[in-house]
């Protein structure tokens, strides 16, 4: 899309029958770009549960991620080249979370296709081992992305409520906030929570998704929704101490 709005073309369809695309992101360089992408599994839900499913699948399987080159210099489709599929755990359900500043892969990865998002994960370069970067095994991690000068690594988890236990619980009454993991000079400290959205004074749940950092690494911005989506969503921007 153009920054006028008025000129949009797309560069990648969906997969056929069945399929979708989630979650988007480039990298700094605007060379590369990852997402995630849902393939008809050709395994029905029970006959009860199928108008639940995507064209009667389980829209939490048949997940992938996909990444490839970006070429400004084309149009359409051909904007993307060079492209690779990658299920770095195996199957389950992948999202993209975006780049790292040095380029590696961040992605969330349920496994099979349990309806939550389970952890955070990077991959160095395509084909390495998977790193778990949230490890929190029953709580809802997801949004996971570095700062751009790699002090901090900020996620959106539901772990400060030991009654949310996934994939048990209801994802109609997710809750999450913002938790900021120290990276540098030592990554030797637990996950603080940075954010109070849910309270006990708060009637409904707040969940916190779209964490974007700014470029001198100073501050950070977050969507903040109600989880029974009654309100607009909010944006909220925190300063984040050095």
């Amino acid at each position: 899309v153009s920054l006028d709005g008025r000129r949009g073309e797309r560069i990648w369809r969906r997969p056929a029958r069945g399929g979708a695309v989630l979650s988007a992101r480039v990298d700094r360089t605007g060379k590369r770009i990852l997402f995630a992408e849902r393939v008809a599994t050709g395994t029905p839900l029970p006959a009860a549960l199928r108008r639940f499913g995507a064209w009667g699948e389980d829209v939490w399987a048949g997940w992938q991620l996909h990444v490839a080159d970006i070429d400004l210099r084309k149009r359409g489709e051909a904007v993307l080249r060079n492209h690779r599929v990658l299920q770095p755990n195996g199957p389950g359900f992948y999202e993209a979370s975006g780049f790292a500043p040095d380029g590696a892969l961040l992605y969330v990865w349920t496994p099979a296709g349990q309806r939550y998002s389970d952890d955070v994960w990077r991959i160095d370069r395509e084909g390495a081992p998977p790193v778990n970067l949230t490890a929190s095994p029953g709580s809802w991690d997801e949004h996971g992305v570095y700062s751009p000068d790699r002090r901090w690594f900020g996620f959106a988890s539901s772990r400060f409520d030991a009654g949310l236990r996934y994939p048990a619980a209801d994802n109609s009454v997710l809750a999450t906030e913002l938790f900021l993991q120290r990276v540098l000079p030592r990554a030797d400290a637990p996950p603080l929570r940075t954010t109070t959205f849910n309270t006990a004074d708060v009637p409904t749940r707040r969940v916190v998704s779209r964490i974007t950092w700014s470029p001198d690494s100073r501050q950070l911005l977050m969507q903040v929704s109600q989880a029974d989506r009654t309100a607009p969503s909010q944006l909220w921007l925190l300063d984040v101490p050095r």
